[in-house]
């Protein structure tokens, strides 16, 4: 097969949101060839939590940053941290961010969140039916677990606002908390559990999916860096890559938090920031976790999965750097301990970090990248790429076909920036 003939869709990118996007536009009949310059879910799509979550509408810039101050995301033990850099773009995402850290725009993205989670976990079960046994997916629910009588009392408040979108919550208190997971220290003051919530191996299922859109006819090339895009007329015609110059009709950024870098070569500035998170992959405790939990006070995920746990935390917004920082991923296990006694002193299997897309009103990203005609845009989901990568497959599909999004163009367009 010539890799040097015209294509329908370029996509740039191989985590889940190019391989969805690769996936579902050659199920359309479309020739699609999708560039990766390193391996298939060799980001951010590998070593995260791997939650499919339909109870997570909470964007990132919230009101409660501002009312404990922006200082907080400077502590070198909390869960969130910004490494201040004196660049426009990081000045200009600081701006946005500040500025969507109101109660209006909050309400306004859980409804948003609401209708995308509803979507995405209608389209994980669909890929699930044709292969979830080969990457673990699971509904076995997601229980949250808090340490202190504030963080429960108001995470019980939120639940039932929850329940008016149709979102369905379990309070418990701390006895049917060690019922339900014996595995949960004294400590633990209660928990809120989400039966609708689901969970996956991330990098089986992005590789089960490029496999899948193989089948359909699409072409995926690994070690293809692009540097550069021709453009004529309003539209770009061709990227040129390490492994050569391709054409095609349309072309789709798919490349986590190196977007901006692509749309830059484009004249576009996209406002989205790389924030580093963290995992480890453990031996399976006694006793283990029966079911993924999330640990509220310190935002850290617990996943089980066949041989191991996976705990998965920290957003540190850094940009491009992904330097391991010792003291940082040593928070993930010793603030772990604190819910799960049973995962102290345990030796990591396995150490990860990626970088998670951020925009600043913490909505992704996902549309035309004008004044180009023919580009389209795809990320910006920070923690929910791995819930909402195969809906954002799905709609990058829609609009490159022709269809319509049912009103959410305008509300994910990167035109709003």
């Amino acid at each position: 097969m010539r890799l040097d003939r015209k294509r329908d869709v370029i996509i740039v990118g191989g985590g889940v949101v190019g391989v969805s996007a690769a996936y579902f536009l050659a199920r359309e009949g479309l020739d699609v060839l999708l560039l990766e310059r390193g391996g298939i879910a060799s980001g951010s799509s590998y070593g995260n939590a791997g939650l499919v979550v339909p109870s997570f509408t909470s964007p990132l810039p919230t009101p409660e940053v501002l009312s404990k101050g922006l200082l907080f995301l400077l502590d070198q033990e909390g869960p969130l941290r910004i490494k201040p850099r004196l660049e426009m773009g990081f000045i200009a995402w600081m701006w946005r961010f500040v500025r969507s850290c109101n109660r209006s725009h909050f309400r306004k993205a859980v409804e948003v969140f609401s209708r995308l989670n509803r979507e995405g976990l209608a389209v994980h079960r669909e890929l699930a039916d044709l292969g979830g046994a080969e990457f673990e997916f699971s509904q076995r629910g997601l229980l949250y677990l808090f340490l202190t009588d504030k963080t429960r009392d108001h995470a019980f408040k939120e639940a039932k606002h929850l329940k008016e979108l149709g979102i369905q919550a379990q309070p418990l208190s701390r006895e049917e908390v060690r019922g339900l997971e014996p595995s949960c220290a004294p400590e633990v003051r209660g928990g809120l559990f989400y039966g609708e919530d689901c969970s996956l191996r991330p990098a089986e299922f992005v590789h089960w999916l490029a496999d899948r859109a193989r089948e359909a006819g699409a072409r995926i090339v690994t070690g293809a860096e692009v540097f550069g895009f021709e453009t004529d007329q309003g539209r770009v015609r061709a990227a040129r890559t390490t492994l050569g110059r391709f054409s095609a009709e349309s072309f789709v950024l798919a490349a986590g938090a190196w977007q901006p870098v692509l749309a830059r070569l484009l004249g576009r500035k996209l406002p989205t920031e790389g924030a580093k998170g963290y995992s480890l992959a453990l031996p399976l405790p006694d006793p283990c976790p029966s079911r993924p939990l999330i640990l509220e006070e310190k935002h850290i995920a617990v996943t089980p999965y066949r041989g191991f746990l996976r705990l998965t935390g920290i957003l540190d917004l850094t940009g491009l750097d992904l330097t391991i920082k010792k003291r940082r991923l040593d928070l993930v296990q010793a603030q772990s301990a604190q819910y799960l006694p049973s995962v102290n002193g345990l030796e990591s299997r396995e150490v990860w970090r990626g970088l998670r897309p951020c925009s600043p009103d913490g909505l992704p990203i996902l549309g035309r990248l004008s004044p180009w005609s023919n580009a389209y845009v795809a990320g910006g989901h920070d923690t929910k790429g791995m819930s909402l990568g195969p809906l954002s497959g799905l709609y990058i599909s829609r609009l490159i076909i022709g269809q319509g999004l049912d009103g959410m163009e305008r509300v994910l367009s990167p035109d709003r920036f």
